[in-house]
């Protein structure tokens, strides 16, 4: 990934098939267009791509050692020429970068300095003048002892450059390059300090550049994974496994006793917690001295500069700053609080549940607590809350679990998860969140009771007054060791692995919301394809459901509770009711089957109900989005067919519909499998409610791979609609709709 051009909105992006995209902003600033897309080497997977800063000039670099220049032209918007080609034999490449150099002639000379796993470091260059245009192998030299996965240039003079490389052997190495002729390198040699080697550029010219160790950095203590200069001031980022991120200061030309010297340094200091598998990258986001990374887990960190005081000679501190993160692998289900839609749930196959939240002082939506951190993927959760306070998950170890947030207020997002017996961890050889004592000691190096469990530590060389600091929303330490909730209750009951949850707290006009909590598992035979209604209150087990042959994939809850709507792989939905659930002294739970029928010619995905119970929809692999009669003709027996169908170009993964009715019907918002999102109005007026589309969301916004969840929520008013979205591209998107 390499950015087009020193402003913000170009990118140019390698793929594991070999092609490159070019992605641009658009006119507003508000979405990604695709401007080109072409393949360099079909199957051959990108390793790494460099850009110029003015963004005429992109070099790619293959697994297969084939090096490429690419110019695109000023006048065009479209497309990359490919100019010259270069093949490294038995190389594969890890890291590329490149700078431009001045020539005494009109050549365009430019620099790339690939490292690679055989420990070398290759120097080519890219000489381009009048209709000649070459990359051309100059050499390689060597010193670090393991792979070499990162570089990047920093031009210092006219005719001088750094060249900075990160390596597996815990080493960062600063090359100095001094472009010059042969002649001038002869006679400096015998007055150089350190081995220095001449390479001479191809062509008829006498130019070439000598190279020779500046420096070599030691204070990590596990495998470099990137390293970066600052766009404007004097200073190096480097990025570790070992849990941290080290400014370095360049010295000053003028001192000769000056050396290479840390400023900063951020992450963890001793223990475990956020950052256990260390920083993947980190750079520098602006002219100031900020620093940005990300971290297992999809975490993103922030740290904001203090004021500098002119020069890095000055004392400054870091304050870290809560940051919009993400999840690692596929988000699997999605759900809003009951009550106002004022948090997310989602889960992910990341072995994590994860509550958002809109924070009002800082006008954006963050992660405000991560309820669950497991050891097994989790598929599916539910509120069972009308408050939004608890919540049930399931996933592939075939246990439910119910965690209960501690005591404290979900919407205010600020305060640790420690409750009056003490704070909630997980045990070292345990998946249980447990209540562990009443001191916020960590044996392995943590906190104390003092300490501010949301603060980023930080140790600053060479000055004193570096400082964690805590903002509204909570950092990814926090949200590793202090947002947990207690596990209150273990369900077991089914064979298989979880596949789906449903509970009737989201029910608006049930008489006890929150009572029922319906569990199924994946099955491939009728005996284990059974729903099992549970009691909130004490947990026990009241009723089984048998109407499927295979796994349930997704089961809702009608607005009254009276109704429970499933559907299945088996492509049949079935409805079990009870209607006098209401009625005092009734058993809410003598639910019975009254409907089954197989009516799409492909699996079953997703079903709901509208907002009165007058209609029912599913949505099935073959494309089409089915709606039927609701509770009525359950009611009076009538005969259950589907009144309307939509066909769509991709199979329907994912629907919800919208609590607030339009003047002649429903909204119903649907996710398919190529990733789209559209939202259908069905006309309640007619006989057979006909369906028609309103919106098709622009691909670009929507996600890049299947949908598994659409939340409707969060209403304003009756012409604005808040919707959720989560895919298996790892995103959670959300979209806000005006009706016009």
């Amino acid at each position: 990934l390499g950015s087009v051009g020193s402003g913000w909105g170009s990118v140019l992006c390698g793929t594991v098939g070999g092609e490159l995209v070019w992605l641009d902003v658009d006119e507003t600033r508000s979405q990604w267009v695709r401007r080109a897309r072409w393949i360099v080497t079909k199957g051959v997977r990108v390793q790494g791509i460099w850009v110029s800063e003015d963004g005429i000039l992109a070099v790619s670099v293959m697994c297969s050692g084939e090096v490429v220049a690419w110019r695109r032209s000023d006048e065009e918007a479209t497309g990359w020429a490919r100019m010259a080609v270069a093949f490294l034999e038995g190389v594969l490449p890890e890291a590329v970068a490149g700078v431009r150099l001045p020539s005494q002639t009109n050549a365009m000379l430019v620099m790339i300095a690939i490292g690679s796993t055989d420990r070398k470091l290759r120097l080519l260059v890219y000489r381009e003048s009048g209709s000649e245009t070459i990359v051309s192998p100059l050499g390689s030299v060597t010193g670090h002892q393991d792979w070499i996965r990162s570089a990047a240039f920093r031009t210092i003079g006219q005719n001088e450059v750094f060249l900075a490389t990160g390596s597996n052997d815990n080493n960062v190495r600063v090359w100095r390059m001094l472009l010059t002729t042969e002649e001038q390198f002869n006679e400096r040699e015998g007055a150089l300090g350190s081995k220095q080697v001449f390479f001479k550029f191809p062509g008829d010219t006498q130019e070439g550049v000598t190279v020779g160790a500046e420096t070599v950095l030691h204070s990590h203590t596990d495998k470099i994974t990137s390293v970066a200069w600052h766009p404007t001031l004097p200073c190096l980022s480097s990025s570790s496994l070992d849990s941290s991120i080290i400014l370095w200061k360049v010295p000053e030309r003028e001192k000769a006793d000056e050396t290479w010297r840390q400023i900063a340094r951020f992450g963890l200091v001793g223990g475990s917690g956020a950052h256990a598998f260390g920083f993947f990258d980190a750079g520098f986001p602006s002219s100031r001295l900020d620093v940005v990374a990300h971290s297992w887990g999809g975490a993103l960190h922030y740290w904001e500069q203090s004021d500098l005081g002119g020069d890095l000679n000055s004392e400054f501190c870091f304050r870290a700053l809560p940051f919009t993160g993400g999840n690692l692998g596929p988000v699997t289900s999605i759900a809003w609080s009951p009550k106002d839609a004022h948090s997310i749930l989602t889960t992910s196959d990341d072995k994590s549940t994860r509550i958002y939240q809109y924070i009002h002082q800082q006008s954006s939506w963050f992660e405000i607590f991560r309820p669950q951190v497991h050891g097994h993927p989790i598929n599916t959760a539910t509120f069972i809350d009308v408050e939004g306070l608890a919540f049930a998950s399931g996933g592939e170890e075939k246990m439910i679990r119910v965690f209960r947030c501690p005591s404290m207020s979900l919407s205010r997002g600020t305060e640790s998860t420690k409750t009056k017996d003490g704070i909630v961890e997980v045990p070292a050889l345990g998946l249980t969140n447990k209540i562990i004592g009443d001191d916020m000691h960590d044996s392995q190096g943590g906190l104390d009771e003092s300490s501010e469990l949301d603060g980023l530590h930080i140790a600053s060389f060479g000055t004193s007054n570096a400082q964690s600091h805590v903002e509204v929303a909570p950092l990814e330490e926090s949200l590793l060791r202090g947002r947990l909730w207690p596990e209150t209750a273990k369900l077991y009951g089914h064979g298989n692995e979880i596949s789906c949850l449903a509970c009737d707290a989201g029910c608006p006009t049930v008489k006890a919301p929150g009572t029922i909590l319906a569990s199924a598992c994946r099955s491939q035979s009728h005996d284990f394809s059974e729903i099992i209604l549970w009691d909130t209150s004490d947990w026990t087990e009241k009723r089984r459901l048998y109407a499927h042959d295979l796994t349930i994939l997704q089961m809702a809850f009608s607005q009254s509770g009276e109704a429970l709507l499933s559907v299945s792989r088996d492509r049949t939905f079935s409805i079990h009711t009870n209607p006098n659930r209401n009625e005092p002294g009734h058993d809410p739970f003598d639910f019975n089957l009254i409907r089954r029928s197989s009516q799409q010619g492909r699996q079953i995905n997703c079903c709901g109900w509208s907002w009165d119970d007058q209609i029912f929809a599913t949505g099935s692999r073959d494309k089409t989005l089915r709606f039927y009669v609701g509770l009525g003709s359950t009611r009076t027996g009538e005969p259950l067919s589907s009144r309307s169908t939509m066909k769509f170009s991709s199979g329907v993964t994912a629907l919800s519909f919208h609590e607030k009715p339009l003047s002649s019907g429903c909204v119903i918002v649907t996710g398919l499998e190529d990733g789209g999102i559209h939202v259908v109005n069905v006309d309640q007026s007619t006989v057979d409610h006909i369906p028609s589309l309103v919106l098709s969301i622009d691909p670009m916004l929507c996600h890049a791979g299947r949908v598994r969840g659409i939340a409707c929520g969060g209403v304003s008013n009756d012409s604005m609609l808040t919707l959720a979205s989560c895919s298996d591209d790892g995103s959670v998107r959300l979209y806000k709709l005006a009706y016009v």
